[in-house]
């Protein structure tokens, strides 16, 4: 009976005990979790319309953007040559060309919100 018990201990419970043992407590190197750079999200930033008159492609850096900003709406605007920290000029150009006042933020991560509550050029002589 003894050696039946050996028999079974050694060729059936040892092997799942070790291999269990190791499923259970297994020996991995932890490296630390790096998560990604804020440097590649200051990009994104949000324009925000306040007024009928704001409107229009938006330009960034003197840079049209080709992205178009309705009134009273809002809309994300992605720049990767951006990184946080810089300053970002933002204009607004209307229908007829005409080039807003300049909105000028520091980009900051994750995005940068900017505000058009009034558009300079809209003044009709």
């Amino acid at each position: 009976m003894k050696n039946i018990m050996k028999f079974t201990f050694v060729f059936f419970l040892f092997p799942f005990l070790v291999s269990g043992c190791i499923i259970v407590y297994p020996v991995t190197q932890s490296t630390p979790s790096t998560s990604p750079s804020p440097l590649s999200f200051c990009a994104s930033f949000y324009v925000v319309s306040n007024c009928q008159e704001c409107t229009g492609n938006i330009l960034i850096n003197g840079k049209n953007t080709g992205i178009y900003l309705a009134s009273w709406g809002g809309t994300f605007v992605n720049d990767s040559s951006i990184k946080c920290g810089e300053i970002v000029l933002v204009n607004l150009m209307n229908k007829y060309g005409v080039i807003s006042h300049t909105e000028a933020r520091t980009a900051t991560y994750p995005q940068t919100i900017i505000q058009f509550d009034w558009f300079i050029g809209n003044v009709r002589y």
